[in-house]
């Protein structure tokens, strides 16, 4: 963190077990690309984040908790300031803003008027971020190409598709709702009784879960984090929607026919959608078809794109 002539960078966010790991995950991106970054997390539940961390491969001094929620800060000052935060209020933004060099911020959703920051860097990597952003300006960096993916989907061969499905990859997230944990057991016991072999990433890092999704034919997630790594490895998806945040992307996929959208989390007819979406990528020229152009929509590099172009670093790989 203190080598002679480098930026150092200070990663902001949040996450654990009861808002789920989506944001923690993508930062991830920026320790695995950028050695001189850190990231400080907001978590209630520490030993669970730590757990995550280590699987990750993120070793205890690339990290530190702290409530910086409530202006609990290490030294920004004159540091450059990555924020990924849903959470924060624009009270602690700004008092941030006024002690660090550079601030960066990465939201899916539009979370705030970043008019009131200026000195900052604005990231929207959605489909839709330029209808998001009408005035922008040239320090708002719009697009899919600054997607944020982990150091194992940078580089991918096109997938393998096979004739019949088999195996299917299951995710909803990090998170541990109890009615999240209860949608899960019903699509899991009715894909066993269908004999399906299902997929389920846990305890697993970037490759191994990058891994997994290669195996898979097909997959049934959340419209979340997951959802783009999937769609990256070329997975053809049936999507569920667990919050507002998710909908952006997932409206760009299923406006493409990129995705089976089988609906909200709570709608009544759920699981019968889920099996519509089973037959419907049980077509192998189609799955064929989708998965080649998901394929196309990011290309790994988004990280590398935002580091070079907020830090003027050259980072190529």
């Amino acid at each position: 963190m203190g080598i002679k002539g480098k930026k150092l960078l200070y990663v902001l966010t949040e996450g654990g077990k009861d808002i789920g790991y989506g944001h923690i995950t993508r930062c991830i991106s920026i320790l695995q690309f950028y050695p001189y970054s850190k990231l400080v997390i907001y978590a209630k539940d520490k030993e669970n984040v730590s757990k995550f961390l280590k699987i990750q491969g993120i070793s205890k001094d690339r990290y530190l908790f702290l409530n910086w929620h409530s202006l609990s800060f290490p030294n920004l000052r004159n540091r450059y300031v990555f924020i990924d935060s849903y959470l924060a209020t624009e009270k602690v933004l700004l008092s941030i803003e006024k002690i660090a060099k550079k601030l960066i911020f990465y939201d899916d959703f539009k979370q705030r008027n970043y008019k009131l920051f200026k000195k900052a860097y604005v990231i929207n990597p959605t489909f839709y971020a330029k209808d998001l952003f009408p005035y922008r300006k040239k320090n708002y960096l719009l697009g899919p190409k600054y997607l944020m993916l982990r150091k194992a989907f940078y580089k991918l061969k096109p997938k393998k598709i096979n004739k019949k499905v088999k195996n299917i990859f299951l995710s909803l997230g990090g998170s541990s709702h109890n009615i999240k944990i209860k949608l899960i057991s019903e699509i899991l016991n009715f894909l066993k009784s269908k004999n399906y072999n299902v997929l389920i990433p846990k305890n697993l890092n970037d490759k191994g879960i990058k891994d997994l999704m290669e195996k898979a034919d097909i997959a049934i997630s959340a419209g979340g984090q997951t959802i783009l790594e999937l769609a990256r490895v070329g997975v053809p998806t049936i999507s569920i929607a667990l919050a507002d945040n998710q909908m952006p992307n997932l409206k760009h996929l299923i406006s493409n026919n990129l995705t089976f959208f089988a609906g909200w989390w709570n709608d009544e007819f759920l699981i019968e959608n889920i099996k519509k979406g089973l037959e419907f990528y049980k077509d192998y020229n189609l799955r064929k078809e989708v998965s080649k152009k998901l394929q196309n929509l990011f290309d790994g590099k988004g990280t590398l794109r935002i580091i070079n172009s907020t830090l003027g670093e050259r980072i190529t790989s």
